[in-house]
């Protein structure tokens, strides 16, 4: 992986982790949960090691999940439209735009391809 993707990957994590206190209780009247299953699209087969960060597009949320041993994760998210990042090593990102409204919970699973836009550098 190029060392400018780790350094944006390293400060997404570090944006998320500072603003994790804005976790939802699954009980929260205005939210709704967001679950999927994150696989590689060739195999088949779940990624486990992937990271799923959201953001909220007002810019005044963000979340981050991980996925369990068979591929699947689950977020409680507040109302409002969130951008979706899928990234795992070896994996092209994903990113998809998903509308989050109370009582209608939201599935998406994301079917990463191999990232075979890598460089060694020098």
């Amino acid at each position: 992986m190029k060392p400018k993707n780790l350094l944006y990957l390293f400060l997404v994590a570090i944006s998320v982790g500072l603003l994790s206190g804005n976790a939802l209780s699954k009980d929260d009247p205005l939210s709704s949960n967001f679950t999927g299953v994150v696989v590689d699209k060739a195999e088949g087969v779940a990624i486990t090691r992937a990271h799923i960060w959201i953001h909220e597009d007002t810019g005044k949320r963000n979340f981050a999940s991980l996925p369990d041993r068979q591929g699947h994760f689950a977020v409680q998210l507040p109302d409002g439209y969130y951008d979706v990042l899928f990234s795992a090593s070896g994996f092209a990102p994903v990113c998809k735009k998903i509308w989050i409204r109370t009582g209608h919970p939201i599935k998406l699973n994301a079917h990463m391809e191999p990232d075979l836009g890598t460089s060694q550098v020098d």
